[in-house]
């Protein structure tokens, strides 16, 4: 007999929302005894965690959280060798996995993390999510687990109407744990303090009133954001727990009043952690992934403004300095900038080698090989066994550093250490490099002919030209015409394109490395003549008889202005 398997080996979190999965799968098919939940691993130890005052890992062994009877209807603790295994989001509806159930191909269908209804196109959201609640109620979880599941229910009853915002950091941003070096693997989850702040200001901006509650497990930075906004209307769960500690002495009892606690929000902003994906499921709130919520540029904006205002710990300052770094590197900042975040991170977390990893590709993707080898040569000598056992770090996405290795591709044999790098990255045979790879959005060259491209310089370069001869003066009109219908066709075709590939943008004026030469453009004669054109032109056309006349006779004037003023600079220059 086929079953329907949660099989996960992370948190808590993700086994109990694969499980649920697995007992909705299992009704429809017609059996919830269909359902088994594969829970290996013993109580975790959260002493670096209470040291931070974070909340630990809430994973335990089976028996410390589930009933006898529960255990002995769901659960099992192996799986025997040469199994047939298939995922179950290999199908596209649960119609379909069905006929497959009952078919005898496989021995077990294995659940993802989320809502089904991501998956399969017969599912009912609203349905499910209904369906859900009913089934978490049937988890029978030990006596002790049902007060804070209550509690949870009582107190956001009496909070009312409210946004929820899960701020994720411990193990993934603080030095207990060493996951905080290995590249993206688990930084998606985490989230920094000042997007946590821009999260609340831009609903506070909504509505002043708005009841906001902090739900995460770095209790002290959650505690301070809470002291920053001096707002009665903006709270933490652990503040609403403070004067019910005795209640809550498992990690696991606090993890069930935070996810009952979020079910009861109207709208959840997360980063997509598995405790509010099961939250969702089991409320009707909006789910709203947080880091989708800004661009680049309003991210890299907020984080700046906000940084600095609160002093986090330093490994939450460090984070946050590496994620100013990702955001200046896809809004054209200045490398120089882009080098202090990183050093800055580094003073903060010096065991952090993820720092040094983005500082060395920062110096190769800017062509600096030189201080690149020197660099090097410096962390080779002094932590050669740490450094190179980050980089080449390999789990199960691979080697989680791969999107960096490119930059290491066009190197030469003339700089020995980082060649010996190459070497090694070319070793692993690894295809598709360039898939997916990290690069910094450095600061363009270009502001001049940008300027040049606009239609004043473009007008006002065909009036000079066209200005030295009767034949000039007679084809002025027909040219100057055709140089702005062409224009305009140009613009035209620029916005359609953008708007099928936002990334085809032209980068702001303003990014340019080469901006502030350029704005001398502005200043010379056929910029001003185009621009005195394009006014005469667009007040030319108004309702008056005489509107045009007047509009051109103003414009003649500012022409001969114009050449006045620059014979009379080309003098000043001679003299």
């Amino acid at each position: 007999m086929a079953l329907v398997l949660a099989n996960r080996t992370d948190g808590s979190g993700s086994r109990l929302n694969a499980f649920l999965n697995a007992l909705y799968i299992a009704q429809y098919l017609g059996d919830l005894s269909y359902a088994k939940i594969l829970w290996i691993g013993s109580t975790r130890d959260n002493t670096g965690a209470n040291k931070n005052h974070i909340i630990g890992s809430s994973l335990d062994k089976v028996d410390k959280i589930f009933s006898q009877n529960f255990i002995n209807t769901y659960c099992i603790h192996t799986l025997p060798k040469d199994t047939r295994i298939i995922d179950v989001t290999h199908f596209k509806s649960l119609q379909s996995l069905k006929d497959s159930f009952f078919s005898n191909k496989y021995d077990y269908f294995i659940t993802p993390l989320g809502s089904l209804a991501w998956y399969f196109h017969d599912i009912n959201r609203n349905k499910y999510r209904a369906m859900t609640l009913y089934l978490w109620k049937k988890l029978d979880f030990l006596p002790e687990f049902n007060y804070p599941i209550s509690k949870a229910y009582e107190d956001a009853g009496k909070i009312g109407d409210f946004i929820a915002i899960h701020f994720r950091s411990g193990d993934v941003i603080y030095d207990y744990f060493p996951i905080r070096k290995h590249n993206f693997l688990a930084m998606s989850l985490a989230s920094c303090c000042e997007l946590i702040l821009s999260l609340i200001q831009n609903e506070l901006l909504k509505n002043k009133n708005q009841t906001i509650v902090i739900i995460g497990d770095d209790l002290d930075s959650i505690q301070k954001i809470i002291d920053f906004h001096n707002n009665p209307n903006i709270v933490s769960t652990d503040k609403l727990r403070e004067n019910d500690t005795y209640h809550y002495n498992k990690e696991f009892q606090l993890f069930l009043y935070d996810i009952i606690f979020l079910s009861q929000a109207k709208k959840i902003y997360t980063t997509g952690s598995a405790l509010t994906k099961i939250a969702y499921l089991l409320g009707n709130a909006d789910y709203i992934l947080s880091n989708n919520i800004f661009t680049p540029q309003e991210c890299y904006k907020n984080f700046k403004q906000f940084y600095g205002k609160i002093i986090f710990s330093p490994m939450q300052r460090a984070y946050s300095l590496f994620q100013l770094f990702l955001m200046g590197s896809k809004t054209y900042e200045n490398i120089s900038i882009l080098k202090i975040y990183l050093l800055s991170a580094l003073d903060l977390d010096p065991d952090n080698d993820k720092y040094r990893i983005y500082f060395l590709v920062l110096l190769l993707q800017n062509n600096e090989w030189q201080e690149a080898e020197f660099y090097l040569q410096n962390i080779l000598n002094t932590r050669k066994e740490e450094f190179l056992e980050t980089l080449f770090f390999y789990t199960y996405i691979g080697y989680v550093y791969q999107n960096i290795f490119n930059s290491f591709l066009s190197i030469n044999a003339s700089y020995p250490s980082l060649f010996t790098i190459k070497q090694k990255i070319q070793s692993l045979k690894l295809l598709n490099l360039s898939n997916d790879s990290f690069s910094i959005n450095l600061r363009p060259l270009g502001a001049p002919y940008r300027f040049k491209s606009h239609l004043s310089y473009k007008l006002g370069q065909a009036l000079i030209l066209n200005s030295k001869s009767l034949l000039g003066y007679i084809r002025m009109p027909y040219v100057l015409s055709y140089i702005k219908d062409k224009h305009k066709q140009e613009q035209k075709e620029y916005q359609e394109k953008i708007k099928k590939n936002p990334s085809l943008k032209l980068p702001t004026l303003e990014s340019y490395r080469d901006y502030k030469d350029a704005l001398k453009i502005k200043n010379t004669l056929s910029y001003k003549l185009g621009e005195a054109l394009i006014k005469a032109d667009s007040s030319g056309g108004g309702g008056r008889i005489f509107a045009p006349l007047f509009a051109y006779i103003t414009f003649f004037k500012e022409v001969r202005k114009l050449k006045r003023e620059f014979r009379d600079k080309q003098i000043r220059r001679k003299i």
